[in-house]
């Protein structure tokens, strides 16, 4: 009977999972198609940060962006809610800690992982940076003259 059982699950398994598999499908976003929004929608001033989510709605739930910031642009410093994960993938960007005036300088192909609530700043330090980032839950960006965690 344990036999009959476990066949039972495996095929319950792979009749369930053959329909998702079915609906997956290849998605590309290339770099030079990306329509390009204001990292903060509701600045007063024109905000050198742009952004483009691909996946995921970043109100509501885990998901994945790319930034890009102008050489010189400095993040004051802040947190996130969430857990973020950032590739650089073009220009030198580096990441600091609240007391780490230093940070470390990330360049294209370098991970960081930025643990939720982590005071943090960062800083595009050579050309124009570009990143991917991944949040897995929603984004947010809370500056510590607002609010510490």
């Amino acid at each position: 009977m344990r036999a009959s059982y476990i066949l039972f699950i495996a095929t319950v398994c792979a009749l369930v999972g053959v329909p998702v598999i079915a609906q997956d499908k290849l998605e590309v976003v290339k770099l030079a198609d990306i329509k390009w929004s204001p990292c903060d929608p509701k600045a007063s001033h024109p905000d050198p940060c742009q952004v483009y989510y691909f996946r995921g709605n970043p109100e509501k739930e885990a998901n994945y962006s790319y930034f890009r910031v102008p050489q010189g642009h400095t993040f004051s410093p802040h947190w996130h809610t969430g857990n973020g994960h950032l590739v650089v993938t073009k220009g030198v960007f580096v990441v600091g800690g609240e007391t780490d005036s230093k940070g470390v300088a990330l360049r294209p192909g370098d991970y960081a992982y930025e643990p939720a609530k982590w005071i943090h700043w960062g800083k595009c330090t050579e050309a124009d940076c570009i990143a991917f980032y991944y949040v897995d839950g929603p984004d947010s960006f809370i500056d510590v003259k607002d609010q510490r965690p």
